[in-house]
């Protein structure tokens, strides 16, 4: 049971730290049980500092240090971005950014919500507004829903269910045009009056104006190093209205502690649910036997969370008109942001080393899959690339034009279409077993052509299939809203299957 009286939380003597600490306190004292992992976590972060958490024990042992108070107001001001504390700082940082997410998903958004009012209301109730003031509220306000990484600002939108990259000047606006605004609905919508700071701030901005490029207190506040490293990996699926959480196996509304970048950019509850059917008779027209559609579903499906479960490399292989294009065309708008199209070279051809820039392998950054067209050349070496990706090495360094290296994760399914068979010139052992064919037997031609060969030819032959118009141009867009369901089931399956093999592969217990 957590508790959200407000007005019974003893916060004497915490108001002489820094707001977040006391922010940090405000969450702490909501849980009366004291058994969650966010009192824990919190606990343990203010006892590094020694400010204790428990009323019982005496005033003595509560006493704060003012040297231990000017250490911790010191660190929490002055956080740099760069310099030799920049590992000590960094743990610092992402400590209080893990906490205010486990809060968020423990207390709810009520609870954490209220306590940035709290904490807004009793440093800045009182007092004159200052550029200083106005940055500190913008942070308690928005803690856990701004980062900047990499020389790059990324704000979560509840509305989108994931993070978005955004500008300096976006930041600026946000303080400038929409912070009064954000804290009046707010209190609003908890009932919290904050005695008159809203009509300070119309007033303040009414006169001042926070400029983009004097951002450097809100960069080195929330600043956070790893935050790439988290981006996209978790087993989740990010689409326009929800996202799909793999591991309790429904949809959910986005949290920030998702760590979504990418998105399949549209609503997975839509219409073209219903035309899961016509996916399948697609699918029976192009692969014709029910045991290759579903070996075909359920290895693509494995792919709807992030890494190359088969190690494998896919070949799409048969001629033209055969529904290859169209099928990959379906699976590059079912996962939208999840796949790549990068060039084959990428794949077969000639390495690039790391030092030269490669923009196609910077696409690759966590997507899910990566879809190539055929090779001009016949006879065709594996690169090296494709043997680390299919290898599951996961990291690799490379860099875009004109940018420094970068370490990107690459752990994806990359599948190749081709017309022809190929020749691999550097095939080896370990690459037999990483390698997928295939095959598309079917031919699509249009109505008249099958009448022209079936009179001056005399071909009757039923791989030779009248062509669809419903699967061509923006229709595919709407099958492939419908193909993601059937994705998700065939997942699904995967995961019923895994968890039943290690079940059974488990030791039994003995009954003496």
């Amino acid at each position: 049971m957590v508790a959200i009286n407000t007005q019974n939380i003893d916060t004497s003597g915490i108001n002489i730290y820094h707001p977040i600490v006391y922010f940090l306190f405000i969450l702490l004292k909501h849980d009366e049980t004291k058994r969650t992992k966010s009192y824990s976590l919190i606990a343990k972060y203010l006892e590094t500092y020694n400010i204790k958490v428990d009323n019982d024990e005496s005033k003595e042992k509560n006493r704060i240090l003012n040297e231990e108070i000017g250490i911790l107001n010191n660190r929490l001001n002055n956080i740099k971005i760069e310099g030799n504390n920049t590992l000590e700082n960094k743990k610092f940082k992402n400590d209080i950014i893990d906490i205010i997410y486990s809060c968020i998903d423990e207390f709810g958004l009520r609870i954490v919500n209220i306590s940035r009012l709290m904490t807004i209301k009793k440093y800045y109730g009182k007092t004159s507004l200052s550029n200083h003031s106005i940055f500190n509220i913008f942070i308690i306000l928005n803690l856990g829903y701004f980062v900047y990484s990499d020389k790059e600002w990324y704000k979560f939108f509840y509305s989108l269910n994931g993070w978005e990259s955004i500008s300096s000047y976006d930041i600026a606006k946000e303080i400038n045009l929409y912070l009064t605004g954000n804290l009046k609905n707010m209190c609003i919508e908890y009932n919290i009056s904050l005695d008159g700071i809203t009509n300070e701030l119309m007033n303040f901005f009414t006169n001042h104006t926070i400029i983009y490029n004097h951002l450097e207190q809100l960069e080195t506040f929330f600043y956070t190093h790893d935050f790439i490293k988290r981006i996209d990996k978790g087993n989740v699926l990010r689409f326009e209205d929800c996202v799909y959480d793999f591991d309790i196996g429904a949809p959910r509304p986005g949290r920030p502690n998702d760590f979504c970048l990418k998105s399949t950019n549209y609503n997975y509850y839509n219409d073209n649910r219903d035309k899961m059917e016509e996916v399948y008779q697609f699918l029976r027209d192009i692969f014709v036997e029910e045991d290759l559609i579903n070996y075909v579903l359920k290895l693509i499906a494995s792919t709807l969370t992030l890494g190359n479960k088969l190690r494998s490399i896919l070949f799409f292989i048969g001629s033209g008109r055969n529904g290859k294009t169209t099928f990959t065309n379906m699976l590059r708008l079912a996962l939208g942001d999840y796949a790549a199209t990068p060039n084959v070279s990428l794949f077969l051809g000639k390495s690039t080393s790391a030092d030269k820039p490669s923009p196609h392998m910077m696409d690759l950054n966590k997507c899910r899959i990566s879809i190539c067209e055929e090779p001009d050349a016949r006879s065709i070496n594996i690169t090296g690339d494709a043997k680390a990706i299919t290898g599951n090495v996961g990291y690799i360094k490379t860099r875009s034009l004109y940018k420094d290296l970068q370490t990107v994760y690459v752990d994806l399914l990359p599948i190749i279409n081709t017309n022809d068979k190929l020749t691999i010139s550097n095939l080896d052992n370990a690459l037999i077993d990483r390698i997928l064919v295939i095959p598309f037997t079917q031919r699509f031609v249009n109505k008249m052509n099958i009448s022209i060969l079936s009179s001056t030819q005399n071909i009757d032959n039923s791989s030779i299939k009248q062509a669809n118009t419903m699967w061509q141009g923006s229709h595919v867009q709407s099958y492939a809203e419908a193909l993601i369901h059937i994705l998700i089931k065939n997942y699904q399956k995967i995961i019923q299957i895994w968890r039943y093999l290690k079940v059974s592969s488990m030791p039994q217990s003995i009954s003496l």
